[in-house]
């Protein structure tokens, strides 16, 4: 890759890192000066978390398939929206077993994403890949985290059942149990990822981690 590719994949990190701790800092103090009935402060962060993120998930084809042509192009964005239409559509349908469906297909998106992400940075880099019991950690912890710990606190059961009271139970009462799990494992992907010597993915694990359980 050019040195212009490896600047890209270096300064987009830093700035999701960046981006990533301005909100929890941002989170924790606005926890501590306003009232937790009051939301609007989590909305206008909520909405700048929309606005960064929305440009992101749409520019997902041109990473994947940077020079493909019209055709493939046209049929990866044809399936990529089939897939989103489908996830509404089964917890339209089936509540809590669509619900864990998508549950689960997110975790899969973000772990696999990040994972491939320092993959493709460390090739720009002629970089050593980080070893595979260390990439699967890795990803594993980058999708649990951000999408189970927030289904299993208290804040997001109130939120949940004003959206939809049938997906208040959707981890079968097995929610202490689940942030634990993913708790263990972010422990056992941070040891890992230090035993590796990938002090950076341990970092961006932590940083993520700590969003996720202090944050509202």
């Amino acid at each position: 890759m050019s040195l212009a590719q490896k600047r890209i994949f270096s300064n987009t990190r830093s700035f999701s890192s960046l981006a990533t701790t301005c909100v929890l800092l941002l989170s924790l103090l606005f926890s501590q000066l306003i009232d937790e009935s009051t939301i609007t402060w989590q909305v206008v962060i909520a909405l700048i978390a929309l606005a960064i993120g929305i440009p992101h998930g749409a520019l997902d084809h041109l990473v994947t398939l940077p020079r493909s042509s019209v055709i493939r192009m046209t049929l990866f964005i044809a399936i990529y929206v089939a897939i989103a239409i489908i996830a509404v559509w089964a917890i339209l349908n089936w509540n809590i077993a669509g619900f864990i469906a998508v549950v689960a297909m997110s975790a899969l998106h973000f772990g696999i994403g990040d994972a491939a992400f320092i993959s493709e940075m460390d090739r720009s880099a002629n970089q050593s890949a980080s070893p595979r019991i260390a990439q699967f950690f890795y990803a594993a912890s980058a999708g649990l985290i951000p999408v189970i710990i927030p289904l299993t606190n208290q804040m997001s059961t109130s939120a949940l059942n004003e959206v939809n009271p049938a997906l208040l139970n959707w981890h079968g009462g097995f929610a202490e149990e689940l942030n634990n799990l993913v708790t263990i494992f972010f422990l056992l992907a941070l040891a890992i990822q230090i035993f590796s010597k990938r002090y950076r993915d341990g970092l961006d694990l932590s940083i993520l981690f700590l969003l996720a359980t202090l944050t509202p």
